[in-house]
């Protein structure tokens, strides 16, 4: 089946910047997100409290308190009933069941795509098995984006919130990354570095655009002022303004031996990245 519209898949690690991308790819006017997709269950069920922790809980990033009470998501909710007669709360697009997985998958993408017309929907899920899911068992024109970030900046982000220990997470890294790279080696993909897309947003930008079949427009640079109902991500996709920040103070925070360590750990990955 020929469909009228294109998914970006965003796929990277936490603290990887998907929030970041997520946005500016929203912003475009013919685009729409609805974030870390793989979280909708959670949404759907309100299961999400608000803590110190999680601050806005199961609301959604247009400020509403649920998605429930988001006529942007009620839409979607009555269009899948009206084709299939579950609601949001009954779909299951993290099913373990291959046909049931794509079924599901196919049914809120289609519904969304006639909700609002976009020619590209963002999935900013970031994980590696849903991705590989999309990709297998269903039909849907899916084009992952791997998002890269140097890994002592990841890392760091990981160990400033509690992680005392680099070793695991830098084993994560190179083994996710790793596995990534051999799942997009024979699919159409699109490989974007963080740190280009703060350092330099317009023209990185561009050439994501491009390979995602639309021009890019000026206007996604003012994100924050764009329409917003993405699940999950950062306090970022809250915020009211569209500055761009380079965040690297692991540079002066992390030391000089634990980036060292990193460094060696992750060299399979971080050379595969740049040879393969």
């Amino acid at each position: 089946m020929s469909r009228s519209y294109r998914i970006a898949y965003i796929v990277g690690l936490q603290h990887c910047g998907s929030t970041l991308l997520d946005l500016l790819l929203n912003a475009h006017s013919e685009a729409v997100s609805v974030g870390e997709l793989f979280e909708l269950h959670e949404y759907a069920h309100e299961l999400k409290p608000k803590t110190e922790q999680t601050r806005f809980g199961s609301s959604c990033t247009c400020g509403a308190d649920s998605i429930w009470d988001c006529a942007f998501w009620q839409a979607i909710n009555d269009q899948v009933e009206r084709r299939s007669g579950l609601t949001l709360r009954e779909l299951d697009l993290r099913a373990q069941d291959p046909v049931r997985f794509a079924d599901h998958n196919r049914l809120f993408f289609d519904s969304l795509a006639d909700v609002t017309g976009s020619k590209l929907i963002i999935d900013s899920s970031k994980r590696f098995h849903r991705l590989a899911g999309l990709l297998k068992y269903t039909d849907l024109p899916v084009t992952p984006i791997h998002l890269l970030r140097d890994p002592k900046g990841q890392i760091y982000s990981l160990v400033k919130r509690g992680k005392a220990s680099v070793l695991r997470p830098a084993a994560y890294y190179r083994q996710t990354t790793l596995k990534t790279l051999k799942l997009l080696r024979d699919v159409e993909s699109i490989r974007l570095r963080y740190e280009n897309l703060v350092a330099d947003p317009e023209p990185n930008l561009n050439e994501v655009m491009l390979s995602l079949g639309l021009d890019y427009q000026r206007s996604q640079l003012n994100w924050a002022e764009a329409e917003r109902h993405n699940l999950a991500g950062n306090r970022m996709r809250r915020t009211s303004s569209s500055a761009i920040t380079v965040k690297d103070e692991w540079r002066e925070k992390l030391g000089l031996s634990r980036q060292a360590m990193i460094t060696m750990l992750t060299l399979p990955a971080t050379y595969a990245t740049r040879h393969y």
